[in-house]
């Protein structure tokens, strides 16, 4: 009967010693695999910021070449100086702007606003330019360092939207003449620019100055030193940010992407499959070794001391035929 008990106690330390090397190696390979997962979703998340970095740019290349053209023109230069209304009528017309693909267009002589508009689309009505980005006009010109510089560019957020803007002082042709004013033209970032990120789950950006010593809770870390960075808070929720601090802006930006963390939904089926199916191999395992050990103690084997012997089965007695 100690035997029997033995056995048993055996069985179960076994089982007790292959659950713990099998659920260990199970937290190691979860644990590798989240560290994986971290670094890869990390290296992902750069690669978006970078993405959204470029076509910033492209479209910001873009504005600036439209208001270059318009900058260095003959009967904008004479606009400035006498505000000829039939420049207003003859140039200035919404299909104008709809053609150039701006919209916003702001035009000032000083401090004068000689003509503002803005245009949403093809098909809505001009409605007045918002005061944020007449403030970021002026802005731009009062803080610039260099009175020779004949461009300015950034980017500014009036209420959910986004818009590019870039404002020129207005010359000649040939790019002589005092330079009396500034036209100043926007771009607002449309559904087409999200529509290249349709597969990135909960995809939202946001741009806004930066400030020394005063930058967003979320990126504290986020200097000119380090101006990169990204954060997985939770499984739900992954931000990065970069500093865009170079010649072609006015001022410093901090670009900042947010997004669910598309690598673990990507691959969190895949962990759960094969952890289920982990579980069930264990079971069978088991289950398999103890039918076994009972096969084992039914297939003739008895208990004499200390060791396991087979029954020796008496042989059958012979009747004697009797003659």
């Amino acid at each position: 009967m100690n035997l029997q008990r033995n056995r048993i106690a055996y069985q179960l330390i076994a089982c007790v010693i292959i659950a713990i090397i099998f659920f260990g190696s199970c937290f190691m390979i979860v644990s590798k695999t989240d560290i994986y997962f971290n670094q890869a979703q990390k290296e992902a998340t750069i690669q978006n910021i970078r993405t959204v970095e470029g076509i910033l740019r492209r479209e910001m290349a873009s504005l600036s070449i439209v208001v270059t053209d318009w900058g260095m023109w003959d009967s904008m230069y004479n606009f400035i100086l006498d505000g000829n209304q039939s420049f207003v009528t003859s140039e200035l017309q919404d299909q104008t702007l709809r053609e150039t693909k701006t919209n916003v267009l702001v035009i000032k002589r000083g401090e004068e606003i000689l003509f503002s508009k803005q245009i949403y689309n093809q098909d809505a009505e001009d409605v007045a330019v918002p005061e944020d980005v007449l403030d970021a006009i002026d802005l731009m010109w009062q803080n610039s360092g260099n009175e020779d510089m004949m461009m300015r560019r950034t980017m500014v957020s009036t209420g959910s939207r986004k818009l590019i803007l870039v404002s020129r002082k207005v010359t000649k042709s040939d790019g002589t003449g005092e330079s009396l004013g500034t036209v100043s033209m926007g771009e607002y970032i449309d559904e087409g620019f999200l529509n290249e990120f349709d597969n990135v789950p909960g995809f939202y950006f946001n741009v806004f100055p930066y400030e020394e010593g005063n930058a967003n809770v979320n990126f504290k870390n986020i200097t000119k030193e380090n101006p990169l960075n990204v954060e997985i808070e939770n499984t739900r929720r992954v931000i990065g940010a970069k500093l865009l601090n170079d010649a072609s802006l006015e001022h410093p930006l901090i670009l900042e992407i947010e997004h669910v963390p598309r690598i673990r939904l990507k691959y969190i089926d895949i962990i759960i499959v094969m952890s289920i199916g982990a579980g069930v191999a264990y079971l069978l395992t088991i289950s398999t070794m103890m039918v076994l050990c009972n096969k084992l103690n039914e297939s003739g084997y008895v208990e004499k001391g200390e060791i396991y012997e087979p029954i020796k089965k008496k042989p059958k007695k012979q009747k004697k035929i009797k003659k």
